[in-house]
């Protein structure tokens, strides 16, 4: 082919595509401009769109509800105040995905995941709360503090002895102050924890330290494991040394990659213990001070292992004199009202087969160490915390891969934790054939299987994500309000002394 011709081809190629470049550019134009611009919409107002948290005050008259608004059919997310009748009482409104509630006396924290719209960062809002609400009064919400946060998408919040304790799903741990002018409290970065997350949090104010666990996030996939201990490596003749358990799991400890990745990655069956006294005493103006990974790992990593025991006397497995049952996946951490060294944790998992099928527990952790013990790095877990089930195991769940326990309450009774509410919801996400439940149950292990009793649902719309519990009083029954995440709406239970429930109403 002559040179020309082949030239004059491409010539009128090239011009064909710019001018389909032209066409196309003017056909995406509207929809650029459109989408660039704010589509009007109303505001949430008093009603119900995606509820992901709910807490309630002391006296239980009232219940405070984040609505995440996660369609986006509204301009704004809120927290909806409601009563114990299921009265809508007001509605505050808060930006969007919404992820966490915490409430403490008349403090009340929401957490919100970064808005793709509007917010480049995600937040962290302090309320305080107004009114005589022990006198019936109706409770006002007064922001005090905003915090935002980059990098960070908060999975939880507490707040425990005027500290706030806040993780992010991007394993950032925050701390801060509760400072008598509200206004003026403080949030830092403490710590950038690498591969897992940290939902579960503790704060064990008598003893000033901070405990946090690894929790799956998404796709099931941490499940609970027997390794042998009873090796530890010598760093000055870099050998294994026979006949010295040390927590770590010989599997893990025994090659230098294995050692290194523990050391720079952290581990499934590892918790966080973290010194708050020190992280007090080395403030910088007011501000805790982040510190790096590499400089606290060896101090504040410990292994997380126990065998817990059914009623009749088994344990969940059978273990040789050097074998550990590491734990993992907790989900949350809540105290003992009634007793300073206790504290309880959820635990999950979907596994039906081998020892992780006895890994759906609440388990009553008691602190049996002092400050000091527990600090020491050296010291074996079952040297310092005492584990004990007292809800779920196998026997108790009758466990077919649709228990997966999520969060708990506790109910007091002449000044013991007498009863304890749970529900089961695998995740907003890994719904497919899910089967949703609230369990109610005493704490006597011996007694739960027989005495516990459940609502369940396998409907998408009428599951119970999160809940909040009021107990009983001379003119109130026991009060149990869930929230349907997908349903957009409130599900009311009375729970009687039989811990029976009662379906008593629905809000939409």
């Amino acid at each position: 082919m002559p040179r020309s011709k082949l030239t004059s081809i491409i010539a009128r190629i090239g011009q064909k595509q710019r001018n389909f470049s032209r066409l196309l550019a003017l056909v995406l134009a509207p929809i650029v401009v459109t989408c660039s611009e704010k589509i009007p919409r109303p505001s949430i107002g008093e009603n119900i769109a995606r509820p992901i948290s709910l807490v309630n005050d002391e006296q239980g008259d009232f219940f405070y509800v984040l609505n995440t608004d996660l369609k986006h059919r509204y301009d704004d997310g809120s927290i909806l105040i409601v009563d114990r009748q299921g009265e809508r009482r007001k509605a505050v409104s808060v930006p969007r995905l919404g992820r966490h509630l915490s409430l403490s006396g008349k403090d009340l924290i929401a957490t919100f995941d970064r808005g793709v719209e509007t917010e480049a960062s995600s937040k962290v809002m302090l309320f305080q709360i107004g009114g005589a609400t022990d006198q019936g009064e109706m409770p006002t919400l007064t922001l005090k503090k905003s915090w935002n946060v980059d990098n960070c998408n908060p999975i939880n919040a507490i707040m425990q002895g005027g500290l706030i304790a806040v993780s992010c799903q991007t394993g950032k741990l925050m701390l801060g102050q509760l400072a008598e002018d509200r206004s003026t409290s403080t949030l830092d970065v403490i710590r950038e924890y690498p591969a897992y997350v940290r939902r579960a949090l503790y704060i064990d104010e008598p003893r000033g330290l901070l405990y946090a666990f690894v929790s799956d996030w998404g796709t099931a996939k941490l499940k609970d494991q027997i390794y042998t201990d009873n090796k530890s490596f010598n760093e000055t003749s870099a050998i294994m040394v026979e006949g010295v358990a040390n927590d770590v799991p010989d599997e893990l400890e025994k090659t230098k990659q294995g050692r290194l990745k523990i050391a720079t990655q952290t581990n499934p069956f590892q918790f966080v213990v973290i010194d708050l006294n020190k992280e007090k005493a080395d403030l910088d103006q007011g501000h805790f001070q982040l510190r790096s990974f590499d400089k606290v790992a060896s101090k504040e990593m410990r292994w997380l292992y126990f065998n817990l025991q059914h009623p009749n006397g088994d344990f969940d497995t059978s273990l040789d004199n050097d074998q550990k049952f590491y734990r993992t996946n907790f989900w949350a951490a809540h105290p003992d009202p009634s007793a300073s060294d206790t504290f309880y944790l959820s635990q999950r998992t979907n596994e039906t087969t081998g020892s992780a099928q006895y890994s759906n527990n609440i388990v009553k952790v008691r602190v049996t160490g002092t400050r000091d013990d527990i600090l020491d790095a050296t010291k074996e877990t079952k040297s310092v915390f005492a584990f004990e089930r007292i809800f779920g195991g196998k026997d108790t769940l009758q466990t077919d891969g649709s228990r997966y326990l999520a969060d708990f309450a506790l109910e007091q009774n002449g000044g013991k934790t007498s009863a304890v509410y749970v529900s089961s919801f695998r995740s907003l996400a890994n719904f497919k054939n899910e089967s949703f439940a609230l369990f109610a149950a005493p704490t006597d292990q011996a007694k739960a299987k027989e005495a516990s009793t459940v609502t369940s649902s396998s409907d998408i719309e009428r599951s119970f994500f999160a809940f909040a519990f009021a107990p009983k009083t001379s003119s109130s029954p026991r009060t149990l309000v869930a929230a349907s995440f997908y349903g957009d709406s409130l599900s009311f239970f009375t729970i009687d002394d039989n811990l029976t429930f009662s379906d008593e109403k629905q809000l939409h």
